[in-house]
Parts: C-alpha cells; structure tokens; sequence
C-alpha cells in the first residue's frame, strides 16, 4: 500500500511535468512500484546482513534462492511486510543451521542426501501457480525449463565445492539449504485440504 502511494505520486508529478503518455499509466506505475520494492528489499537484507555479521552468507543465499524463486514460484503471503520479516527470519535461520551442519564430519554425506532432494523437488514440483502468477502453458513450460537449468548450472557448482573446496563448507551448505528451502516452498498447502480435515 505504501509503494502504491509512493508510485502514485511520482507518476503524477511525472504526467504533469514530463508529459508522460497517459495510455501507459498503469505499465509505468507496476514498474515504478517493483522497482522501489526490490530497491528496499536489497537495503533492508543489506542492512540486517550488516548487524548480524553475515554479509558473505547473505550473498550466497541470494545467489542460489533468488534464481529459482523467480521461475519457480512458491509459497506466497499476502503483506509485503509479512513477507519480508519471514524472508529475515528464514535466512538468518537457514545461515545457522548451514553453520551447525557445517559442524558435522558427515558434511560432504549430508550435504549430497539434501542436494538430492532439492534437485528433486525442483524437477517435479517446479514451476507452481499461485492466484497472483497465473502461468499459461507456455510460460509455464518455460519457467519449467528454466528452473531445471538454474537447479543443474547450482548444482555443479556446489558439487564441485563439496569435492574439492572443505574450508567453504558452511557457504556449500548454505547454497544447498537455500534450493532446498526453494523445493520445499513449492509444496502446495491448500484451504480446501485444511477444511476437509477440520
């Protein structure tokens, strides 16, 4: 709601003073909006990255979540800042239990068992619909194709760094945790499935 606000008042000073094209109002304004979001996503992550000391873990979750997320879709909540407090919370979370796990002599073990179930969760379950990101079948197969393609370019790398890179194994964990945590938000929970049980 805020964002709309703020877009709405840019839009409106740029009609009136750059002579804006009145036809493509709308185009202008979803664009404005998703830009100053994203805009304030990345300073809010920064900033909590800087407080928690884990600016390098950030980044490593961002390159292996942020991909997949955009093609295949997931869980979505309807406030934004719900949203981005849950986002906070499930990234300082995954850092951590990347750093508990990194603990284990079993790592390299581990980390595969979970890779592989991540790889699978996105090559069944990827891409997901949902009532804001209706997908028609050609953009879904697609977004299908190209998830399968960021799970396997993601995977090699992290293989590759289980092999042969031990001393990154809590940012390996990480990039696993976070396709993981990707596979498992395309798991589709239903109202109908909780109202059948109730």
């Amino acid at each position: 709601m805020l964002y709309q606000k703020i877009t709405d008042k840019i839009i409106n000073n740029l009609i009136v003073n750059a002579k804006l094209d009145l036809d493509y109002r709308d185009i202008y304004a979803y664009s404005l909006e998703k830009y100053i979001s994203n805009l304030v996503t990345v300073i809010i992550f920064s900033i909590v990255a800087i407080v928690f000391h884990v600016m390098g873990e950030t980044i490593v979750f961002v390159f292996f979540y942020g991909p997949l997320r955009k093609y295949a879709g997931g869980i979505h909540v309807n406030s934004r800042s719900l949203c981005m407090l849950l986002s906070l919370f499930i990234m300082l979370s995954v850092i951590w239990l990347s750093d508990l796990l990194a603990l284990s002599p079993k790592w390299g073990l581990a980390s595969c068992f979970l890779l592989g179930l991540a790889i699978l969760l996105i090559f069944i379950l990827a891409p997901v619909d949902s009532p804001n990101r209706r997908l028609s079948p050609q953009t879904k197969q697609r977004y299908k194709n190209r998830s399968r393609g960021i799970v396997i370019v993601e995977s090699a790398i992290l293989l590759v760094g289980i092999l042969c890179l031990d001393a990154l194994r809590n940012y390996i964990i990480l990039g696993i945790l976070a396709i993981l945590l990707e596979g498992l938000f395309l798991i589709q929970f239903r109202e109908d499935n909780f109202t059948k049980r109730n």
